[in-house]
């Protein structure tokens, strides 16, 4: 019997996790899914899940955010 793999993520890691599962279920239904690309559209679900995450969290303030850790990241390029 094969041993069970077991992934434990953060909150906000779930999040993007699941942006990421829409965004390639929509590779998906467009047809754009082979076996050849499988893991190239994943990469790229999950690059712009992170970036529509950076996107919100510079956008929008939350509760007694002030100022995300986000704003400061060098890799960071906003949209537009």
């Amino acid at each position: 019997m094969e041993k069970a793999t077991r992934i434990e993520l953060e909150q906000d890691e779930m999040a993007v996790m699941h942006a990421a599962s829409r965004i390639f279920a929509g590779y998906i239904a467009n047809g754009q899914v082979t076996a050849e690309n499988e893991k190239e559209l994943l990469g790229k679900a999950i690059d712009l899940a992170v970036t529509l995450a950076k996107e919100v969290d510079i956008r929008v303030s939350a509760g007694k955010e002030v100022r995300s850790t986000l704003r400061n990241d060098p890799n960071y390029r906003p949209l537009g």
